[in-house]
Order: structure tokens, then sequence, then C-alpha cells
């Protein structure tokens, strides 16, 4: 059974004695590559009819095949998702022969032109019982060749016969004519639309000319397409490339290629057989299909390498009728001497060579896109897609987001039921840099200092400092983002550091204090003494906090170090001499100073035991002791006399008498 066209499948013209055209479907296709036929067409079905030869074929949505008879009284309806497909048959121009020569359709598929020499018939789609509406050609006019132009909404038909040439514009809801231009005699045989152009082309007497849709001006004309040639009998466009191919007649039997705006030759290929009859391009590839006049098979053209191959699974006959399923690229073909309908897959064709970059933490998405049969399947044959990035095998779609950068290289193998083709492919991650150190150490002046600035992302990554400065003595090394050096100036000192590589920057600030070590500045502590209140403050200049200790020695008993301060506090309990050592320490290092503290003893105030009274004269002694020594007194003659032994001095008090 044959694969069903998709319900997206809009204007496509089959046109034997005619043109193969396609319009509105080539609007968004990428630009095609050079490739060469990977496989030639196989035959996938074939079916047969019992109701004549076939001319025209037009697969349409709804997995339909449209078709006239060489009776041409009536519409062939072959349902193609029946197996076998089945065949119905719709009456045109009430049972009227004559020659059918186009199929065309309006934008959403909803009607159905069959052109013939004396009118045109208009079936309704959506309603296979409604019998078709006649649209008559006007008196001493024949209708010569249709094309619909989406963009203005209208049918365009050419017009020959004793009332003069002209291009009719049609209502295509009731046939009614919105305008008729004359033609100066000339009798397209071949009308074909650009839409995306918004232009005309049609054929007459071995000419090709292009005319606005929206008033028929013409805008460009073609040298003669062939010598000899006295009509064109197909007419493809590929809007892609910008181009229009025409068939010749009786005369050279090629295919001429001309740009699309200019209208000037671009290439010709050489079909070895008699006169063709149907041109189609097939959509979104790099080839036309082409019938003949004759008992000779079709012909598959490669636009990029001017290839003209044999579809030698084509069966034998006159297989004059002939389409191209745009949508699932199949190729339709039947001859005018039986009542048998080939289908024909072509190769899958990769027409992607190159794929986007992306960046890493990114999100990423890529199409290989291919022409070829559908279904199509795709698969990564050789290497790697970057980590985080995956291939859908039903689409050829590449998506997700990398997760690390560099490059990749992989080929991409896409596969139908006709063949394979390969394409080799190169995706570069970007990774800009990001500064992953948030913070860098404190220094000491005068002390040697490194501390690294890291970074990820692809290298080589350069480091600089773009904004404030290093403290005085340090610098950064550019390639490893190391600070190093010895600071000479203590401070505080604010900068910024930008990473670069070859897909980005990233910039982060830092601030960093250059610590100074403290020195002790202070002098030797004054002398104490025991029982007194005493304070004393060792200082130190350097970076805060500074914090003091006692790191050996002792201070005197009773005395203590306020760590924070320095202050030396408390009161003595016992005199004597007292050697210790104090540290002053900081973030950037330290300081000592070794003291020696005088602790003296205190003073003595002697006390009586008791008040003297008189008592004559004569003498006492008295006994009195003390933390220095004996105290010695007499009295003598009425007279104190005081010896204190051990003092270190002799006191002599006045002499009183006593009475």
């Amino acid at each position: 059974m044959s694969p069903s066209p998709r319900s997206s499948a809009r204007r496509w013209s089959a046109r034997v004695l005619g043109a193969a055209m396609l319009a509105g479907a080539l609007v968004a296709a990428p630009a095609l590559q050079a490739s060469a036929v990977s496989s030639p067409p196989v035959v996938v079905d074939q079916f047969t009819t019992t109701n004549g030869a076939f001319l025209l074929l037009k697969p349409s949505a709804g997995n339909v095949l449209y078709s006239t008879n060489s009776g041409g009284g009536n519409l062939n309806v072959t349902d193609l998702s029946a197996s076998p497909p089945s065949t119905t048959q719709r009456v045109l121009r009430a049972g009227q022969p004559g020659t059918n020569r186009e199929l065309d359709e309006n934008t959403d598929g909803s009607r159905l032109y069959v052109t013939s020499f004396t009118g045109i018939d208009v079936v309704d789609v959506l309603n296979p019982s409604a019998v078709s509406v006649f649209w008559p050609a006007p008196a001493g006019t024949s209708y010569y060749s249709t094309a619909y132009d989406p963009g203005t909404g209208h049918l365009l038909v050419s017009t020959m016969g004793s009332a003069g040439s002209s291009i009719v514009e049609l209502d295509p809801a009731s046939g009614a004519v919105i305008a008729q231009h004359p033609t100066a005699n000339l009798s397209y045989t071949q009308l074909a639309v650009d839409a995306p152009r918004g232009l005309l082309y049609g054929t007459a007497s071995g000419v090709l000319t292009a005319m606005r849709t929206s008033d028929l001006t013409v805008v460009a004309t073609s040298a003669a397409i062939a010598v000899g040639t006295a009509n064109s009998n197909g007419v493809a466009i590929d809007s892609a490339r910008g181009r229009v191919y025409v068939t010749t007649g009786s005369g050279s039997n090629d295919v001429s290629a001309f740009d699309a705006s200019t209208l000037a030759t671009l290439a010709t290929y050489p079909l070895g057989s008699t006169a063709s009859a149907a041109l189609s391009h097939i959509a979104s590839s790099n080839y036309l299909v082409a019938s003949f006049l004759s008992s000779s098979k079709p012909r598959l053209i490669d636009l990029n390498t001017g290839t003209v191959t044999q579809i030698t699974a084509a069966p034998t006959g006159l297989n004059r009728g002939l389409a191209v399923d745009q949508t699932n690229g199949y190729i339709y073909n039947a001859g005018t001497t039986n009542s048998q309908v080939t289908v024909l897959a072509t190769a899958v064709d990769i027409f992607t060579t190159t794929v986007p970059n992306a960046s890493a933490g990114t999100a990423y998405t890529a199409s290989i896109d291919a022409a070829g049969s559908l279904p199509r399947s795709f698969a990564v044959s050789n290497g790697a897609l970057p980590q985080g990035l995956t291939l859908d095998s039903a689409t050829g779609i590449i998506a997700g987001t990398p997760t690390t950068g560099g490059t990749s290289t992989f080929t991409v193998t896409a596969t139908n039921v006709a063949g394979t083709d390969s394409q080799a492919y190169t995706l570069s991650v970007a990774q800009p840099p990001v500064i992953t150190t948030t913070t860098v150490p404190n220094g000491a002046s005068g002390t040697a200092y490194t501390a690294t600035i890291a970074a990820t992302g692809n290298g080589p990554i350069t480091y600089s400092v773009s904004s404030g400065a290093l403290p005085a003595g340090l610098a950064l090394d550019a390639a490893t983002g190391s600070i190093s050096g010895t600071p000479t100036t203590a401070g505080s000192s604010a900068f910024q550091v930008t990473a670069t590589n070859a897909d980005g920057t990233d910039t982060a600030d830092f601030a960093m204090e250059v610590l100074a070590a403290p020195v002790i500045t202070s002098p030797t502590p004054p002398a104490a003494t025991a029982g007194a209140a005493y304070s004393h403050t060792v200082t130190a200049s350097g970076s805060g906090p500074i914090t003091f200790t006692v790191s050996s020695g002792a201070l005197p008993a009773g005395l203590t170090l306020d760590a924070s301060t320095g202050v030396i506090s408390g009161t003595p309990t016992v005199s004597g001499s007292f050697t210790f050592t104090i540290t002053a320490t900081n973030a950037a290092g330290s300081d000592a100073s070794a003291y020696a503290l005088a602790v003296a003893a205190a003073p003595v105030t002697p006390a009586p035991s008791s008040t003297p009274t008189a008592a004559g004269t004569g003498s006492s002694k008295l006994a009195v002791t003390g933390s220095n020594g004996a105290l010695a007194a007499s009295l003598a003659g009425g007279g104190l006399v005081l010896l204190a032994v051990g003092a270190g001095a002799l006191i002599r008090a006045r002499t009183r008498h006593l009475s």
C-alpha cells in the first residue's frame, strides 16, 4: 500500500501536456547543497483500476490520489489508505467527453479545478456526492492552462481562439471574471505561480515570461528556450534555489534552468528522449523528475551534478502520467495505455551540510534536513554528539543543552526504504569563561604572597586586571591567573579581574588587605610597689586587631595582661624583680619584647604599743619589731633615743624631757 500524503499538502499541479509544478510549499525551504543520487527510486506499490488509462495525477490531503483518464469524462478518486487502494469516479461535465489538461486546487484543498479546452469543472472535494459545477469557456475561446494564485486568491487561466489570446482572472468560488488581460496573441501553453516572489510564469512560442501576479505586468522575458521549439510541455518552480525549470517540445528534448527573477539561462539538462510530457521538482531536494510523450521511462535529474538517470523501476509503456507527493516524497507514474499506477520511493538525501555551533549551558536545536520518501530515520553512525545533546531518530532534530565546551565530530546517517545517505558534521560548543574564585586571601607587607584566580571554560583562557589595581609588589599572570609577589605597602585594594577566551569573557570583583606585622613600641614598664595599684600599657604598631600574650616568664603576682589592649594592671602582692616576654600578634605576624619589672616593698610606718606617760626621771627600754629589722629604744635622762637596726639608716630623734 502506498504511503499517505499529509494533510498539510497544498497547491500542486501535475500536468501532462502541461507542467507539474510546485508553488507555496517551498516558502520556507532551506538552501540546498550539492549531493549525488545515493540510490535510484524503488517501487513500493502498484495498483490497477478499471477506469482506463491515466492522464493527470494529483496526490492530495486525506490519503487521496486524484486522476483523470484518457476518456476525459471522469475524475478518479483513489483511496491510498485502502489495501489495495480503491478507486471511485466522479462524473465531470455531466459526462461530456474532452481532453483534460490540468488539475489544480485552492489553498485549503476544498475545491479541485479540472481544466479542459471547453471549460473548467469545479469539484467540491469535501462533498463526494456533489455534482461538479462546470464553468464553460467563453464563445470563441479555449482554455489552455490554469494556475491558482494563493496571493490574490484568483484562478488564472490562459485562453486562445478567435476572440484572441489573454489571461483571465476568475473568482475561484463563482467563476466570475475579475479581469481579462490581453496577451498580444501570445497563447501561453503553460502557467505557473511562484507565490513567494509574487510572479506568474508563462511559456509561449519557446519563450518564458515572468509577470507580476498583482497586475500581470511583464517584468522579464527569457531568451529562446531551444531551437525548433514550438511549445513547452512542463514548468517547475524551485523557490528555494530561485529557479524555474522548463521542458522543451519536439525540438531538443532538454530541460532548461532559469533565474527566477531575471530569467537568465543558468543550465541545460539533456533528457535524451522524445519530448517530455510532465515535469516536477521534488520539494526540498536536489531533483527534478520528468515523464515523456513516448514509451521511454521517466528521468531523475540531479540539479547539482547535471546527471540524468533513467528510473528503471518504472513500468514500461506510455508513462506520461506523473505526479510527486511533495510532502512524503513519492513519485506516482501512470500510463495512457493501461490502468496501472506505480508508486516509487525516492532515496533519502541529506542536504544539511553544517550545523550551527552551540554554547554550554544554553538550550540548542538544529535540524538535519533530508529529502526522500517518508518515513526516514536518523542515527549517529560515527563519533558522538556533544554531552547533553541527542538526535531524534524520527525527525533528525538535534536538541538539548550541551554541558561542556569543546568540538565534536560525528556522522549522521539517514535511512528510508530506498536507501541511505550519510553526512559528517563538526559542532563546536562554546564555553565562555566563568570565574569560580570568589575571594582572595589577605597578604602581609614584606612577606611573599600567592593566590590563583580560577575559571572554567574552553581554553586557552587569559586573565587581566580590568579595573582597579593590585597592591604594590603583586602581579597577575595572564596565562595562569596567579597573583604573586611581595607586597610592599600595607592597605586595602579593590580590583576587577577579567577572564577571556575565544567564546567570551567573565569578570569578578575582589578586595584584598595587605596587613603590616606588629612591632612593639612601648619602653620598659615602670617599677611597681607591692600593695599599690599598678597599670602600664604595652603598645604595638601594625594592622589590627593585635593580641598580646605573656609568651615566657611570668608577671608579678597580682598583675594581669589584657590580651586585646596590652594593658598590664592590678596590685602586686610581693616585692622583687620579675622578668617576662610579651608577644604582640596579628594576621600578618608577631613581635616579642622581654621586660624586667621591679616591685618595691611597701613602706612601713611604726606604731607605739601604748601612749607614754610621765613617770619621773629614769630610763626604760622599748622593743619594737618590724619587717626590716629590730627597733631599739631607750629612755635616758628624760630623752628618747630610737635605733633602727637592719634598715640601713640611723634615725635620731630630738630629746625631750619628760616631766
